[in-house]
């Protein structure tokens, strides 16, 4: 039989090993683990709208193309609210509607110009 010592838990009860602290033999640098600061989750700003905010700078000014979008976005939820049976204003139904109908052809000539 081999007489080479293999390395075992150490017993608690040995002569050879009570002067030595067994423990630090077992879990390698504790000083380590006493050291550092207990682990936390970092801290956020809070700031819910910046992704769906504009990028910082200088805005795109406000198109004609965006108003006729608004106003068709308008006619389009009058035209809802008479599918569902909530108030529909005629009036004002017949007045954005020749408010958008002028935008398009004022646009139109506007592109005819610029594109002889």
């Amino acid at each position: 039989m081999n007489n080479t010592h293999l390395p075992d838990f150490p017993s608690l009860y040995d002569n050879d090993t009570n002067d030595v602290d067994i423990w630090t033999k077992l879990f390698f640098c504790q000083s380590y683990y006493k050291n550092q600061p207990p682990q936390v989750l970092a801290k956020i700003r809070y700031e819910p709208l910046q992704f769906f905010s504009p990028p910082p700078g200088a805005s795109v000014a406000w198109s004609e193309l965006d108003e006729i979008c608004e106003l068709a976005i308008r006619l389009k939820e009058i035209e809802l609210l008479k599918l569902v049976g909530g108030g529909f204003d005629s009036r004002r139904y017949i007045f954005l509607k020749t408010l958008k109908d002028e935008k398009m052809q004022q646009l139109q000539k506007d592109r005819e110009k610029t594109n002889p």
